[in-house]
C-alpha cells in the first residue's frame, strides 16, 4: 500500500519497510527534506522517493536518476516498487512481470552486476529472481530519486521541483544526493540537468553514448553514471550493462 495524504498533510513520508537504524535515519532525514519544501506543492500530486532497505550494507551505493512514478500520485513509490519486486510484477490496470518491464528490470540487473562485480559475458539472473531477495540478507539494494517528484500522470509536470531551495546550502535534489550518500549516480540521460544540483570532474571513461565522471555534492564525492533511459528501446548488454562495468 502506498503512502497517502489526508487533509493536505503529507503521511507516510518513510516507507512502512524494515530498516536498520542507520538506514532509519536516513529515512528520517530524508523525510525532513520532503517536509521542508512541501508548503510550495499540492501534496496530492507528489510522489515520494528514498532508499530501499539494504541500501547501506550495499558493496557500492547506488543511486537511480530518472523518470518513473506512473499510477502513484499521492504515493510512497519506494514502499510501492519494494512490494512489486518483492512479488514479482507490477500492479496496475494489467500486471505487467518485472522480467517484462525494461526500467525496473535494468535497475535490478545493473544492480545485482555491480554489487557481484561481474565481468562481461558473467551471468546474471532474471529481474524476477534478483527481486524476490531484494532489500533482504544477502540481495541487492539501492536509492532512487525521480526526476519531477510530480507524479508523470499529473499535469503540472514540474521539472523544477529538483532546483527548488531546501536550504542555505542548495537544492532539494542536491541536499536529497548529499543525505543519501551514494558512491555511484547512475542517470538515465540526466548529465545536463545534474550539472545545475552537482559538481561535474573529469570524464573518467566512456562506453558508446555513456559516460563516466566524478563529481561533488556538497561535502560529498562520488561517480556518476549517464546514458540511456533505462525504458529506451535498446539493448541490455551493450547500452546498460557494459557501461556499468566502466565503474568496476
Amino acid at each position: 500500500m502506498f503512502g497517502r495524504y489526508a487533509e493536505g498533510v503529507l503521511m507516510n513520508i518513510i516507507p512502512d519497510l524494515h530498516y536498520t537504524p542507520d538506514e532509519y535515519k536516513v529515512a528520517s532525514s530524508i523525510e525532513g527534506l520532503y517536509r521542508s519544501v512541501l508548503e510550495q506543492y499540492d501534496p496530492r500530486l507528489i510522489t515520494v522517493y528514498g532508499i530501499y532497505p539494504g541500501y547501506l550494507s550495499q558493496r557500492t551505493k547506488v543511486l537511480f536518476v530518472g523518470r518513473e512514478a506512473r499510477g502513484m500520485s499521492g504515493g510512497n513509490y519506494i514502499e510501492g516498487v519494494f512490494n512489486a519486486y518483492r512479488n514479482g510484477c507490477l500492479n496496475g490496470k494489467k500486471q505487467v512481470s518485472i522480467n517484462r518491464a525494461a526500467f525496473h528490470r535494468r535497475m535490478l540487473k545493473v544492480s545485482y552486476l555491480l554489487q557481484n562485480q561481474l565481468d562481461a559475458g558473467q551471468w546474471i539472473p532474471p529481474a524476477r529472481t534478483v527481486g524476490r531477495t531484494f532489500g533482504g540478507p544477502g540481495g541487492v539494494s539501492f536509492a532512487f530519486m525521480n526526476s519531477s517528484h510530480y507524479s508523470n500522470e499529473s499535469q503540472n509536470r514540474q521539472t523544477n521541483w529538483v532546483n527548488l531551495r531546501a536550504s542555505n546550502r542548495g537544492t532539494f535534489a542536491s541536499n536529497f544526493i548529499e543525505i543519501v550518500a551514494p558512491d555511484l549516480i547512475i542517470g538515465m540521460g540526466m548529465r545536463n540537468q545534474l550539472s545545475q544540483q552537482i559538481e561535474m570532474g573529469p570524464v573518467i571513461a566512456r562506453s558508446g553514448m555513456a559516460t563516466l565522471l566524478s563529481c561533488r555534492v556538497g561535502s560529498h564525492s562520488c561517480v556518476l553514471l549517464d546514458g540511456y533511459h533505462y525504458s529506451a528501446i535498446k539493448r541490455d548488454e551493450d547500452h546498460y550493462f557494459a557501461p556499468a562495468r566502466l565503474y568496476l
